[in-house]
């Protein structure tokens, strides 16, 4: 092995650069292109520079666990495609945005734990990381977390959840009932207050039936005939008030008597040409029949 720079981070013949403890403040700088694996845990680095990490496109292996780190973004690992491990455990994130992970597509194993100060994860953070097996968001101030992009993750196996506040009520609903389906620990709910210490895999139903009571059958159809009545009245509010022009044809209907479930109707477009319609009363359809 070698070492690199003042900061005696060593590198060895597979291209692992260890920077481990090395009380850094700012990302190492001058390493290989070529670098495999990087270590730089357990140092004081405040940022993740887009420019120089990105010039490491050959890395898979990237430890950055208890740093400074505030913010990350989808910039920060923009060339990174084959990078298969991600820890950013132990740092001051305060949100993860859209597509932050998305360049990451080879992204097998992802540690977000143990940032005190992370309170949302946006629902499309890891939608396109479809390689993604491990994500680990326990110890963080969670109290809910939209589960609509992982539902679509074809290897996802394993999710940390436990260590965070979670509120558990309508809006947390889905997470309870699709924990269900992955880590059965003891992730449990801090409120409301008569849920405290309730786990997360047992309330789903519960959630579900609270959260969507009172609405049945009869109700819907009730907000349908509704609607429609509204919507017949507008329609012969606007037509009532329609004024005709004069080059219009003067339309001229006479019924003639009823014959079992059909009405005839003559209808006169000029006196030279009537035409004699069929009204099926049933199916409320128009039939020509014409006039001989």
């Amino acid at each position: 092995g070698k070492f690199l720079g003042r900061f005696w981070c060593v590198c060895d013949d597979q291209l692992v650069v260890q920077c481990a403890g090395r009380e850094l403040t700012q990302f190492p700088a001058d390493l290989p292109l070529a670098t495999r694996q990087l270590i730089i845990s357990n140092n004081r680095i405040g940022e993740l520079p887009a420019l120089q990490l990105n010039y490491l496109s050959d890395l898979v292996y990237l430890d950055c666990s208890n740093n400074s780190l505030a913010e990350i973004s989808e910039s920060t690992f923009g060339n990174l495609h084959k990078l298969a491990y991600l820890d950013l455990s132990f740092n001051a994130l305060l949100q993860i945005d859209e597509r932050t992970f998305g360049p990451l597509g080879s992204l097998v194993m992802l540690r977000l734990t143990d940032n005190p100060g992370l309170r949302e994860i946006h629902a499309d953070a890891f939608a396109e990381n479809a390689a993604l097996q491990v994500l680990d968001v326990s110890r963080n101030n969670l109290s809910a977390f939209n589960v609509s992009g992982l539902i679509g993750l074809p290897a996802l196996r394993s999710v940390g959840l436990s260590g965070n506040p979670w509120k558990c009520d309508c809006d947390t609903e889905d997470l309870c009932l699709w924990h269900v389906g992955q880590n059965r620990g003891q992730t449990v709910c801090q409120s409301p207050a008569e849920l405290t210490g309730r786990r997360l895999a047992e309330l789903g139903m519960q959630l579900r039936a609270d959260c969507h009571q009172g609405l049945g059958y009869w109700d819907y159809l009730f907000f349908v005939a509704i609607g429609f009545v509204i919507f017949s009245a507008a329609a012969s509010t606007i037509d009532s008030r329609r004024v005709p022009s004069q080059s219009e044809f003067t339309h001229k209907i006479s019924y003639l008597p009823p014959c079992h479930y059909r009405h005839q109707v003559r209808l006169v477009v000029s006196e030279q040409d009537p035409i004699e319609m069929s009204l099926n009363k049933t199916t409320g359809i128009i039939h020509k029949v014409g006039l001989g």
